[in-house]
């Protein structure tokens, strides 16, 4: 629903400035960067709870499980210290947005700056699940990982 809403917006306000008899909305452009976060933000929430996010793999399948399974929560963890430095970050910066108007349309810049810290949130909330899920291939053997694998 954002991304027809910021199209619409940006396109008004892209022929707003060259054809003359069309009015001047100032509030699109802070529209068009409040929605842009929410959409990049959610965006990347959502690739990252969908396991759709980049990632480099190398040598995946000639690992064993257990080892492969030492590393998925060393990465896991290392990603949960980071998200939880990038929410505290966000929620500051969040917090930061009540005291701040924007100068065009009067509305709170908390409302753009939220999107960071739900986003984060959602990616913790995945990155804790992924741990735990880590946890039992640690100690199962090698023979129930890799029937899970190729299921």
């Amino acid at each position: 629903m954002l991304i027809p809403l910021f199209t619409i917006t940006v396109v008004y306000q892209v022929l707003s400035r060259y054809i003359q008899g069309i009015p001047r909305v100032h509030w699109t452009e802070e529209f068009a960067r409040g929605s842009l976060l929410w959409v990049v933000f959610l965006g990347a929430a959502f690739a990252f709870a969908s396991d759709r996010h980049f990632t480099i793999e190398m040598l995946p399948g000639k690992m064993r499980p257990r080892f492969r399974a030492v590393i998925d929560l060393v990465a896991t963890a290392l990603i949960v210290t980071i998200l939880v430095a990038l929410l505290t970050g966000s929620v500051t910066n969040f917090e930061a947005g009540f005291g701040r108007v924007s100068p065009m349309s009067g509305v709170s810049l908390s409302l753009a700056y939220a999107a960071l810290p739900v986003s984060f949130a959602i990616m913790l909330l995945q990155s804790v699940e992924n741990f735990l899920k880590v946890i039992p291939r640690l100690s199962s053997n090698s023979s129930a990982h890799t029937e899970e694998v190729s299921a």
